[in-house]
């Protein structure tokens, strides 16, 4: 989603600038050789240029922050996970982790199964059924 956003920002971006180049390259002619239609044709320039470069000014923005708002949580995530894991000396459940994560049992979950893929670590059953994930420290 996050490409089309940028590709859409680009285009919505060069299809105004044309218009603004053209409408700047009429301001740029010495005032003497302009003529009213060449005045008029650059009022029209920035009239449909303008707009297409805020909105996709606007757009790569927004698409910019969310990109940045999203590693932050992502990187607020591991550091928590470390924190737990440290905490309880390997041991973490996903409930433990969603509720100091604020974070969906499911995402928390997620998150977990591929964690522990790739820090090799084992499951065990608590008392209740639930499933302790266990890092070596």
């Amino acid at each position: 989603m996050n490409t089309i956003k940028k590709i859409l920002s680009g285009l919505l971006i060069t299809g105004g600038a044309v218009f603004l180049f053209v409408a700047a390259s009429v301001v740029l002619t010495p005032a003497e050789e302009r003529t009213d239609w060449e005045i008029d044709a650059a009022i029209g320039c920035i009239i449909l240029g303008l707009p297409p470069v805020v909105a996709g000014s606007w757009l790569g923005l927004s698409t910019y922050r969310q990109t940045k708002t999203q590693k932050r949580a992502q990187e607020d995530l591991r550091s928590t996970f470390f924190r737990l894991l440290e905490q309880n000396q390997g041991q973490i459940t996903v409930l433990r982790l969603a509720m100091e994560a604020q974070i969906p049992a499911e995402q928390a979950k997620e998150f977990l199964d591929r964690n522990a893929q790739d820090f090799n670590a084992t499951f065990e059953t608590d008392e209740n059924g639930g499933i302790v994930y266990l890092f070596s420290l």
